[in-house]
């Protein structure tokens, strides 16, 4: 699937998301089920940002879903006051607004693509040493 494609099926959709997102939609099937179809589509892409220059919006865009996503995926919500979710809450609505006019990621924020890497080639241990990825409990990268 083309990169462009995905933007304009989704970012319609993805901007009203972000500009009423509350802290009721913490562990929302609806938003995971949202998030679940852009990743569906997002694993068609082969041209991925790793490979060429993002398109106007493109980085907030996945930013974003990857945002909505850890909201999504919250098993037990905080509640409204909670400092995190309140600050979370603020940047996706302001977001929605950046998105809508198609600017990129502010300073300070990123997306990390591994999927330019062969698996025979990546050192592991220097991308957790980068911070680049996690070590889980075991000892594993990933």
């Amino acid at each position: 699937m083309d990169p462009q494609t995905v933007l304009d099926r989704h970012r319609d959709r993805m901007i009203k998301i972000l500009k009423t997102v509350k802290a009721a939609s913490q562990g929302s099937q609806k938003l995971r089920r949202f998030c679940d179809r852009v990743y569906d589509d997002l694993d068609q892409v082969t041209d991925t940002p790793a490979k060429r220059d993002y398109l106007p919006g493109e980085e907030l865009f996945l930013w974003c879903h990857n945002e909505l996503l850890e909201l999504a995926e919250i098993e037990r919500p905080a509640p409204p006051t909670d400092p995190y979710l309140k600050d979370m809450l603020a940047r996706l609505r302001d977001f929605g607004g950046r998105l809508e006019r198609n600017e990129p990621l502010p300073a300070g924020y990123a997306i990390h693509w591994l999927d330019d890497l062969d698996d025979e080639d990546v050192d592991w241990d220097d991308l957790v040493d980068d911070g680049l990825c996690e070590r889980d409990a075991s000892g594993a990268s990933g």
